[in-house]
Order: C-alpha cells, then structure tokens, then sequence
C-alpha cells in the first residue's frame, strides 16, 4: 500500500514507468553496496599500513598529515604518568582532580572524571598495537609494555575492589 515518490523524477504509474522505477532502485542499491565495498577495502588498506581510519584519537597520540600516528608531545607524557601514578597507588580519584586542578583535558576537550581513565588505560594502543577488523599494526609506543601490564593488573584489582593495604582475610558471616 506504499507508493514511492520521486521528487525530482516524474515517473508515469504506467507499466513502463514502473519498470523504470524498479530499475532505478536497483541501481541506487548497486551504487549504495558498491560504495561499502570501497569504503571497507580503503579501510583495510589504512589498517594494514597502521594509518588512522577516523574516529576519536586516542589521548596520546597525534595523526600526522599522511594519516600515521604519532606520539603527541603535550599529552604522551601525560599518559605516562598516569600509567606511573596508577602504577604507585592512585586511584581514579586522585588522578582525576590532579588533571582538573592543572586544567588538563581528555581527548574530548572535556575536563577528567574517574571514567575517564579506565578505558585510556586498557587501551593496546598505548603498547604499540593497533588493530582493526582482526588485522594488527605497530604504532608508536607511548608507554613501557613492563608498565602497562602492571598497571592492568592493578586495574583488575581495582575492579574486584581490592585496594593495597587491604586485610585480604575471609571472615564467616553468621546469619
């Protein structure tokens, strides 16, 4: 019972007219699948080159005028010292008004709040790797692969809530 309407094509309602009309639809379907196919395939040529696809850059990094990653020299140290202040005991907390204080932004160009750091923190991009659709591709490092991996083993006790200096002993509870 719908009935499509060109606006800037007048189609008669007469069989050639339909014919022309179902045409045209499967053409403007090839165009729209063709499209995805080449965008895909420019994609993938930028992932197995490790160039920038779009999207948001990761704090830390700058994309350069060919499309590659680079380290950015404003925020990168930045990065590394949240990995080392995670590293030595801080929490979300504390990171957080330590960049507010200071004025400092997240890639967004908005101020740090404790959700920010989790996921910049967990982020592989930060040990060099890039990847996209299952193809990998080495980038500069911002940080010491030793120093990720401690700090995501921190980040796993953060989130099971065990906190240095925490009583680790298991009590039995009465009901």
């Amino acid at each position: 019972g719908v009935r499509v309407v060109y606006a800037q094509e007048s189609i008669s309602d007469t069989p050639e007219g339909k014919f022309l009309e179902a045409i045209l639809e499967g053409q403007a379907e090839y165009f729209s699948e063709q499209h995805k196919v080449n965008v895909l395939r420019g994609m993938t040529d930028n992932a197995l080159e490790a160039k920038y696809n779009g999207g948001p850059i990761p704090y830390g990094f700058q994309v350069l005028p060919d499309r590659h990653f680079d380290l950015d020299p404003v925020t990168q140290p930045r990065l590394h010292f949240f990995y080392e202040c995670i590293d030595s005991g801080w929490t979300f907390k504390m990171l957080e008004d330590y960049c507010n204080e200071r004025g400092w932004k997240t890639s967004k160009g908005v101020a740090f709040n404790r959700s920010s750091f989790n996921r910049m923190l967990r982020n592989k991009m930060n040990i060099g790797i890039r990847e996209w659709r299952g193809i990998v591709g080495n980038i500069p490092m911002p940080v010491e692969k030793d120093l990720f991996e401690r700090v995501q083993i921190r980040l796993d006790n953060m989130k099971k809530g065990k906190r240095s200096g925490r009583n680790d002993e298991e009590y039995l509870l009465n009901s």
